[in-house]
């Protein structure tokens, strides 16, 4: 089968969110939204429009500029889905993955798929709602 990108950061980030709800499958949650983020996102870049993560970063940097954040705030915002995707220091064999981290990334997700295609599908929206009630 041919899929568009679009089509494929739709799929991952519904799957993303099914995994959330039924099994808390923190590790795909975060690989798999991960991966429609940075799709979104790059489809956001190359319309001049910016991102969820690019907008904390502005306000990261607006708001506390002497924060170390704002040094290698990116490297700092991707260390878990990066740490999943790679073994690139031996020294770090181990990695803690757990429900903020999964729920950080849906975020990211979900604000990007919205921006980018101005469109919200079933399983986003209850993800959303969800959100909502625990943040209320």
């Amino acid at each position: 089968m041919i899929y568009s990108k679009s089509e494929v950061a739709r799929i991952q980030l519904e799957r993303a969110i099914d995994m959330f709800f039924e099994v808390e499958d923190y590790i795909s949650v975060v690989t798999l939204s991960g991966a429609s983020e940075e799709i979104t996102r790059r489809m956001l870049e190359g319309r001049g429009e910016t991102s969820a993560i690019d907008e904390v970063k502005i306000w990261v940097e607006e708001n506390h500029p002497a924060s170390e954040l704002n040094d290698g705030f990116f490297r700092h915002a991707n260390f878990t889905r990066n740490a999943l995707k790679h073994f690139s220091d031996p020294v770090e064999d181990t990695i803690e993955v757990d429900k903020a981290e999964a729920v950080s990334w849906l975020c990211r997700a979900v604000l990007n798929y919205d921006r980018s295609h101005s469109l919200l599908t079933a399983p986003m929206s209850k993800y959303i709602a969800w959100w909502k009630s625990e943040n209320a």
